[in-house]
This record gives structure tokens, C-alpha cells and sequence, in this order.
């Protein structure tokens, strides 16, 4: 049809773009958007999976799956969290100053280091997957196990620090986990927790255990 087309047409002339762009996910996502500026709004089937895939990417997966199996994560909570926090752009800096892939502030690193007896890494340092993602994912999963693995309270923390979690799950007696997050007082903090959801969802629906299948199962140990 005339519109299937029109869709492939756009597709290649997005691939040509992200080629162009190195593959940065930046880069290549504002040519997507430009052709798909409501896909965040529209249902799967409404798209080709590689146009999904492109919007949705994995990058730095051996280092998101070690560090997930160390922890019994899901590894696609850490690359949907990722996607928010920096769209998976290593170089990625904040207004904060928060750092790299997981966006480490300077003081969290240094504290999640010496946790894992690491040595003191320098601001540089932050800018490499392997130890940004390896000290994102310990700091995450020490905020699931201070919030009783409460995966909505633990990613609110990972955005708006632990202290205001305390101090917002005191102030109301939530019986489901869309009561916490619909009530939480920062609409940057509730979007974010919401905007993962959907990343995880639409990362388990593109990409399922087909990543997983590539390594055996004791490739990480």
C-alpha cells in the first residue's frame, strides 16, 4: 500500500541518518523523531520493529547482563533506566554534574566504590560504561534492598534520592504501587518512573530473551 511505502521510504532514509550520525542514539533518535514525533503514543504494531529498535537500542549488553546476574536484576530495568538517564550516551553530563551511561554523581560513585572495594574512580573515569554501569547497577540494587524491593520507590530514589522516598511513602498509606507513584509530589519524578516503565516494557516486547540466548549460561561467571 502507498502507506507501507511511505513508512519503508522513512525507515531507510532514518537508517542512512543514524549511520551518519556514528550510531549515536542522540543523534539518530531527532531524524526518528522528525518522521514519528507520536511514538511514544502509538502501539507496537503500529511501526516495523526495526524503526522500534531504533528508538529502543541496546548498547553495552555483556556489561549490563554481567551486572544484572551479579544481582538477580532484570537487565532490561537497567538499560530502560539507562535510556532515561542518558540515552545510553556514555559522555552524557548533566546540569547536575551527573556522569556517563547510569548519571553518577561525583559523591554516589565515590561511595558506591568504596563499597565494592574499588578504588577511588576520578570524574573521567565515569565516562566508561564498564565501571559507570557496574557502580549504577550497585547503587540500584541497594536501593531495591532498602525499599523492600519495591521497584516504582527504588527508581524514584535513583532519581530524587532515598531521603524523599522515606519521607513521601510516611506521608500516605499506599496499597498499590500506582497510588505511590500517581502521589509523588515531583512531576520530574513521577514522569521518570512512569517513562521506565514503558522503556522496560517496550525493551522486553522488542527484544524478549533473544539477547539472553546469545551466552551460555555460565558466560559471566
Amino acid at each position: 500500500s502507498r502507506r507501507r511505502h511511505t513508512i519503508s521510504a522513512s525507515v531507510s532514509w532514518a537508517r542512512r541518518c543514524v549511520l551518519e550520525s556514528g550510531c549515536n542514539f542522540s543523534s539518530s533518535t531527532y531524524y526518528l523523531r522528525t518522521l514519528f514525533p507520536d511514538y511514544v503514543n502509538r502501539p507496537l504494531e503500529s511501526l516495523p520493529t526495526q524503526v522500534w529498535q531504533m528508538f529502543y537500542p541496546v548498547k553495552y549488553e555483556k556489561i549490563f547482563f554481567r551486572e544484572a546476574k551479579k544481582y538477580d536484576l532484570d537487565p532490561y530495568l537497567l538499560i530502560a533506566l539507562a535510556r532515561q538517564e542518558s540515552a545510553l550516551n556514555p559522555q552524557a553530563l548533566s546540569p547536575a554534574k551527573a556522569h556517563g551511561i547510569m548519571q553518577l554523581l561525583f559523591s554516589t560513585a565515590k561511595l558506591v566504590a568504596d563499597q565494592l572495594n574499588l578504588q577511588q574512580p576520578s570524574s573521567e573515569a565515569l565516562y566508561h560504561p564498564d565501571l559507570n554501569i557496574r557502580l549504577g547497577t550497585k547503587y540500584l540494587t541497594d536501593r531495591l534492598r532498602q525499599f523492600k524491593e519495591n521497584v516504582d520507590a527504588a527508581l524514584a530514589s535513583y532519581n530524587a534520592g532515598p531521603h524523599r522516598i522515606i519521607l513521601w511513602q510516611s506521608e500516605g498509606n499506599y496499597l498499590e504501587p500506582a497510588e505511590f507513584v500517581e502521589n509523588i509530589p515531583f512531576t520530574e519524578t513521577r514522569n521518570y518512573v512512569k517513562i521506565i516503565h514503558r522503556n522496560y516494557w517496550v525493551y522486553k516486547k522488542l527484544y524478549g530473551q533473544k539477547l539472553w540466548k546469545k551466552y551460555p549460561n555460565n558466560y559471566f561467571e
